[in-house]
């Protein structure tokens, strides 16, 4: 597997100055918050407390809008490693914990949290049994997707024991984080040949029942010379001079007599009964009685017979055969210092012999015809619940609201559909559905003077799909005359995410070339439409190659296909080997990181999926040769940069307006429409812009 960097900085030790410690005054800390009683806590905190009654076993607590000062007393409680640890996990659990409860006031949905970032960690002595924690917030982390904090543990002094300052969190979107918890075993056929075999142990015992497999795998042991102990179990523990013998599972002596008969080290391999379900009790018995054996096996094989369903399997797994595969799953995990390996056989199999010695460090494996298999851990697919649970009939809404002294109430006609809709979960979401909406303006705030009512106009919003929506100001301008209402719908979002990525952050100009990954998406095209109208060369990658013909009718003079690296080696070559200005990935992909390789010196990457932007690595070697690289999150622009957004709104409008963009292919769609629709976007299926219209029943 490859290694990726996670982090980048420095450790610095320097010598002990207790004058140096960072000391603050605990009360003054506690005149600037408020003391919560047991009946003020908040329900975060007071979930928090009943769930963790052993780890907050605090005095006090102390809160604020902006910090939060607990005390804890560990003093009576039993934590028995407690000093093996210069930091103990139960504290720093604690901490996170109520860190992340104290992000919770105020939310109407719970966010799941991961570490982003930490600017610096300072660590000047181990915390005692009595401590505090100050939990120090920026003063925007409430209104941001981005959880900023400093956390101190300071001692009943107020001397800093550590202190983490400006740990970042991001806000986690509650699917992506179920998704992240479920996995399922997919069963992998491995390449190797099976006349590479290793150095393979003197000494054996095989035990099983005499149903021929056990023995056939004795005889070809002793073909090679080596020595073979085969037991079957029986009421009485006895060898006999050929090597075959039993073993009284359950008598007392069943230990000693492997120890006289095993003086030295040896590889066991058992057989599990397929047939009359005492698989699992033998196999238990066979564990209890190793422990006592003076010679432990150093490696026990479990052989099972069609234990697992494979892909192509054509009879199914057999119960028995299956709990004692399970049986030794569980063994592993109890036994992490006995090497334990588990082999599942198909009834038609080749001898056991040739598998058992593979040169391989695999140590779960099934054996089917010729053919080895191993079992690797994948993240389970979730799919995205809403998209398929939305009632959008029940979701529009006639529920209006005034407009504010800088709104505007617009009457929704059409509503475009972005793939940020099918992100339903994130907390930039949580106010409704619909980014974007085409309207009229049915009355303004006192303080707007450009709107008035009977107004056509385009709009950004959130919580657009609704008959009627409320929107600041600057997120409004006048339909161009030219578009009719499903048209306009369609530009807000995609158009000014593109215009800021290729206008505004890399300056695109005529004649430079820009490569468009996933180009054939709404958002795509929207790219290419703009890089069009800035005049410069077009290349683009496509998941689907039946959209290729559509890239090129739109701009894109190098069209090519996005399920290989093919493309950066083509790339290369149109361009006699320079490269690309400019790079936007419109989607998630998984060769953006490869896809560096193409940008030339002093070249610009833009990233428009934010939603996925950390789960795409971006290794820090590739942004040398002064490349930059800008991540755009249009959604967060629209809280925080309302006057920038006013500006390029504006500068879109006036180019679809001239016709300097093109307007990418709109399909309109009912309402009743909109869960298929987000699972084609979501699916990549979808290359026109759909358009809800509202303003027919």
């Amino acid at each position: 597997s490859e290694w990726l960097v996670h982090s980048l900085g420095s450790i610095i030790s320097q010598p002990h100055d207790e004058s140096a410690i960072p000391t603050v005054s605990l009360d003054e800390l506690k005149a600037e918050m408020k003391e919560l009683s047991p009946g003020e806590l908040p329900e975060e905190f007071s979930r928090l407390l009943n769930k963790n009654q052993r780890a907050l076993q605090q005095q006090q607590i102390w809160s604020s809008d902006h910090q939060m000062l607990v005390k804890f007393n560990y003093k009576n409680s039993e934590i028995p490693d407690w000093d093996t640890y210069h930091i103990h996990p139960i504290v720093l659990n604690t901490t996170f914990l109520l860190l992340s409860a104290s992000a919770q006031r105020g939310r109407r949905y719970p966010f799941l949290y991961r570490a982003k970032s930490l600017d610096r960690f300072e660590f000047y002595r181990k915390p005692q049994k009595e401590f505090y924690a100050h939990i120090e917030f920026s003063d925007d982390s409430s209104n941001s997707a981005v959880l900023t904090s400093t956390i101190s543990l300071l001692d009943p002094d107020g001397r800093t024991l550590l202190r983490a300052q400006n740990l970042r969190l991001q806000a986690v979107p509650l699917s992506e984080a179920i998704a992240n918890l479920l996995y399922q075993v997919e069963w992998h056929k491995e390449s190797i040949s099976l006349s590479s075999l290793y150095d393979y142990p003197t000494n054996w015992l095989i035990i099983g029942e005499n149903n021929g497999r056990a023995a056939l795998l004795s005889g070809r042991l002793e073909q090679k010379k080596l020595n073979v102990i085969h037991l079957l179990e029986g009421s009485k523990s006895q060898l006999n001079d050929n090597g075959r013998g039993t073993l009284a599972f359950n008598s007392d002596d069943a230990s000693s007599f492997l120890d006289q008969v095993l003086d030295k080290e040896f590889a066991l391999v058992f057989f599990a009964d397929t047939e009359n379900g005492q698989a699992v009790e033998r196999l238990n018995r066979l564990i209890g009685v190793l422990q006592n054996v003076s010679h432990k096996p150093n490696h026990f094989w479990l052989i099972t017979e069609r234990a697992v369903q494979l892909p192509g399997d054509s009879l199914p797994a057999k119960p028995c055969s299956a709990a004692a595969w399970d049986q030794g799953l569980q063994i592993r995990l109890s036994n992490p210092e006995m090497r334990f390996s588990m082999i599942d056989l198909d009834e038609d199999v080749l001898p056991v012999f040739n598998y058992l010695f593979l040169p391989v460090n695999e140590q779960i494996v099934a054996v089917r015809g010729e053919h080895l298999y191993v079992p690797r851990l994948r993240r389970a697919q979730l799919a995205h619940q809403t998209a398929s649970l939305i009632d959008p009939l029940q979701a529009l809404s006639e529920r209006r609201k005034s407009p504010q002294a800088d709104e505007i109430e617009i009457e929704v006609q059409a509503v475009g559909i972005n793939p940020i809709d099918y992100q339903r979960n994130t907390p930039v979401l949580s106010n409704g559905f619909g980014y974007e909406c085409a309207g009229k303006v049915v009355s303004v705030g006192e303080n707007v003077t450009d709107f008035k009512p009977g107004d056509q106009v385009l709009a950004l919003a959130k919580g657009a799909f609704q008959k009627y929506v409320t929107t600041p100001a600057q997120l409004v301008i006048r339909k161009p005359k030219k578009l009719t209402p499903e048209q306009g719908a369609a530009v807000p979002l995609g158009y000014l995410t593109a215009h800021y990525a290729l206008s505004y952050l890399a300056r695109l100009s005529k004649d430079e070339t820009v490569l468009i990954l996933n180009a054939d998406t709404p958002e795509g095209l929207a790219a290419v439409a703009v890089a069009k109208g800035l005049g410069a060369r077009i290349f683009a990658t496509t998941h689907r190659w039946i959209n290729a013909p559509l890239l090129s009718r739109m701009g894109a003079e190098n069209v090519f296909k996005g399920d290989t690296l093919d493309f950066i080696d083509q790339t290369n070559q149109r361009t006699d080997g320079l490269g690309v200005d400019v790079i936007v990935n419109t989607g998630k992909n998984g060769h953006v990181s490869a896809s560096f390789s193409v940008l030339k010196e002093f070249g610009r990457f833009i990233e428009l999926n934010s939603f996925d932007l950390f789960e795409q690595p971006i290794v820090y070697h590739n942004l040398r040769r002064n490349i930059s690289f800008f991540a755009i999150d249009m959604v967060q622009m629209l809280e925080d940069q309302q006057a920038l957004v006013q500006r390029l709104f504006r500068e879109v409008g006036e180019a679809v307006d001239s016709g300097k963009y093109e307007l990418v292919p709109v399909e309109i769609a009912q309402v009743n429409q909109i869960p298929l629709l987000l699972r084609q976007l979501e699916k990549h299926l979808k290359i026109n812009k759909p358009v809800v219209l509202l303003k027919s029943k």
